[in-house]
């Protein structure tokens, strides 16, 4: 098999590392904007309350939070009675979660990086609990991450990670409308799933350009947990809820039984 082939296969890109993360120094400014102090749907219906779910019980746990962007997540976990360090590889989302985060600790650390991952080691040693919200398929590489990870929980602490859903986002996935007889009916067709080549698209609609996207599918993600030694003891694929509306958009949010978002709880043994 080709190197190309592989690199598709383990879901490992690291030639993209230093691009990847140099989007999201550009456009953080623009998601803090988009997102501001509440969120939108997607982060409200489907990532916030099943994070904090497979996270309990938060209050009083030291708890390491990866890929924290403007820290609106940083915000709900610590109303929630946890000690909570922050990290980003973007500085400019550094800055902007500190701000949104008085008295918090909000640190640099680019998730492919060593150096970075050894300054957090003379920081703090362990940890309760790690949570990756919507990071996962945004970092090029992250056999090192799942690692690290596995190093600084303690025995019984896990690992919380959500992400679009690699079943039914894809990049050339196809959301389709047909008019039945009991109504309009919505669906996805996709065309690839376990060889996807890493691309760009927008997040939010307001981006000034595209960010990077790197597709895993399942066996692959399981595949980089379990090998650093990590157990899946959690899997939730939340949907957003039916809705009575007559005419319904062609999205993610009109299909009740498509979830968009994957998470999984990775335990430490």
């Amino acid at each position: 098999m080709s190197t190309a082939a592989n690199s598709i296969r383990d879901g490992q890109w690291p030639e993209y590392n230093r691009d990847a993360l140099a989007v999201w120094q550009r456009i953080a400014e623009c998601w803090d904007t988009y997102m501001g102090d509440r969120g939108n749907d997607f982060h409200n219906v489907l990532v916030r309350p099943v994070a904090m779910e497979l996270l309990e019980p938060v209050r009083g746990r030291k708890i390491l939070e990866l890929g924290c962007g403007a820290g609106l997540y940083t915000r709900d976990l610590r109303r929630a009675g946890a000690d909570v360090v922050a990290t980003d590889g973007a500085e400019s989302f550094v800055n902007i979660a500190s701000r949104r985060n008085p008295g918090c600790d909000v640190l640099r650390l680019d998730v492919t990086s060593e150096e970075d991952w050894a300054e957090l080691h003379r920081r703090h040693t362990w940890f309760d609990a790690v949570v990756c919200n919507m990071l996962f398929m945004d970092v090029a590489v992250v056999d090192l991450m799942c690692r690290q990870v596995a190093s600084m929980l303690r025995s019984g602490g896990v690992w919380v990670i959500s992400q679009q859903h690699p079943c039914f986002i894809t990049p050339d996935a196809e959301l389709v409308a047909a008019q039945g007889i009991t109504g309009q009916r919505n669906s996805v067709m996709v065309h690839r799933y376990l060889n996807v080549e890493p691309y760009r698209a927008h997040g939010i609609p307001t981006q000034p350009e595209t960010h990077y996207y790197f597709h895993r599918s399942l066996q692959a993600i399981v595949g980089h947990l379990t090998a650093a030694g990590l157990v899946i003891n959690g899997l939730v694929e939340p949907s957003f809820p039916p809705t009575e509306e007559s005419f319904r958009p062609l999205s993610y949010g009109s299909m009740p039984d498509i979830p968009p978002v994957l998470f999984l709880r990775a335990l430490k043994p």
